[in-house]
């Protein structure tokens, strides 16, 4: 299964082909130098905004500076991550015109913006809460509005042929992070079951684990992997919880899911040229 933009908004081909012809597009796409230097911008961009995303989600998750409270963190790395989404948007954006004909059609692309959106949104709503200590109605919504653009994105990448050992990273960096952050003690735990969930998916990645009827192959390789995914997570949510409470818990698994939607934007971009 892939889809694409030329799929679900096929309109926008054509307007997009409107703004590259304009003058400036078409300088920029016909000028090495200035492309070099668009792209080059979004790379710094993107790092300022990778270092004050991870920056707090990690505060907020106890991994580093436990010497700061994740309000002064947030404080520390507002202007930054204003200036990396702005950078990276704008950047993006004029690189994007120059080469929309290949990216329209990518399956990898449309996953990518599904899940910048989602992490635009949980990064908004995580800020908000660690600034204010309260999450508005309006915030939840948008957070439940994220958490779905999120697990969209996850389930067309893991399910587009192509893209799928790309998903695989991203499930390699959550059991790497959920490990670090829960309790010394449940860490073998964890680890235990996200190295089996893993295994379970590589080799599904080559064919179905079960052999025999496509579909019924299907459903059984999706329940050995939640079998292993379940637990784990389980065991990672009381891991995180220590003598927290509730509040403090939903704050780090907001970060969590933060820091793994900003992952799975990097891979999906990472993925475009296979798509």
């Amino acid at each position: 299964m892939s889809i694409n933009f030329n799929e679900t908004l096929p309109w926008l081909g054509s307007s997009v082909d409107a703004l590259a012809r304009t003058p400036i597009i078409q300088n920029v796409n016909e000028t090495a130098w200035i492309f070099a230097v668009v792209e080059t911008g979004h790379l710094l961009f993107l790092a300022i905004l990778g270092g004050a995303v991870f920056g707090l989600n990690l505060r907020v998750l106890g991994l580093i500076l436990p010497d700061m409270s994740a309000k002064d963190v947030e404080r520390m790395v507002r202007p930054y991550y204003r200036v990396g989404v702005a950078g990276s948007l704008l950047t993006g954006l004029a690189m994007g015109l120059t080469v929309a004909r290949t990216l329209l059609p990518s399956g990898a692309f449309f996953i990518k913006i599904l899940a910048l959106l989602a992490a635009i949104a949980l990064s908004h709503v995580l800020t908000q809460q660690v600034r204010n200590g309260r999450t508005r109605i309006s915030e939840q919504g948008l957070l439940a509005f994220a958490t779905l653009f999120w697990l969209g994105s996850l389930f067309l990448f893991a399910s587009t042929e192509g893209l799928d050992s790309g998903a695989l990273l991203v499930g390699l960096a959550g059991a790497g992070l959920l490990a670090a952050a829960v309790q010394r003690r449940l860490r073998p735990v964890v680890m235990g079951f996200s190295t089996a969930a893993l295994a379970l998916w590589f080799v599904a990645l080559d064919g179905s684990i079960w052999p025999g009827p496509t579909q019924l192959a299907g459903w059984f390789d999706h329940a050995a992997l939640a079998v292993v995914v379940v637990p784990a997570l389980g065991a990672g949510i009381r891991g995180l919880q220590t003598d927290a409470s509730s509040k403090l818990l939903a704050l780090k698994l907001l970060a969590f899911a933060s820091t793994l939607t900003w992952v799975t934007v990097a891979a999906a971009g990472r993925w475009i040229g296979f798509s």
